[in-house]
């Protein structure tokens, strides 16, 4: 993909429903910009929908984030395309980071619950590869 407007560009990094709020009105107030930098936007969507827990739900919140984002700016059909394998890198990042900090975390890290919910992701994006 190439490395340049309007495909890669300023991102939060890790959009993810915990890092954003929605006030009683509907509006949003997005958070926590550590992982802030440069990056594809397709990969910023696709880190958005690896976040999402596995179940019926997720899929109207995938669609309604894609339609919030395109009615700034429409996906080329190669962004799209790369959305779901980029949610399978996020996931596997997410997932590399914890294992990788887990001697300064502690047993948060070893948290049974986390790698389920993380293999549940995984298993629910590879039927839809």
């Amino acid at each position: 993909m190439p490395r340049q407007a309007p495909w890669f560009g300023p991102c939060t990094g890790d959009v993810n429903p915990r890092n954003f709020h929605v006030d009683e009105r509907g509006r949003i107030t997005v958070f926590d910009f550590d992982q802030c930098g440069l990056g594809w936007r397709a990969f910023e969507i696709g880190k958005f929908f690896a976040s999402l827990p596995s179940g019926p739900e997720s899929a109207a919140l995938r669609a309604a984030f894609l339609r919030g984002y395109e009615s700034v700016r429409t996906l080329e059909p190669e962004e799209r395309r790369a959305i779901l394998p980029f949610s399978v890198v996020s996931c596997l990042w997410v997932m590399a980071l914890h294992a990788y900090n887990a001697d300064l975390a502690g047993p948060l890290l070893a948290d049974p619950n986390f790698w389920n919910r993380k293999l549940g992701v995984l298993r629910e994006l590879e039927s839809r590869l």
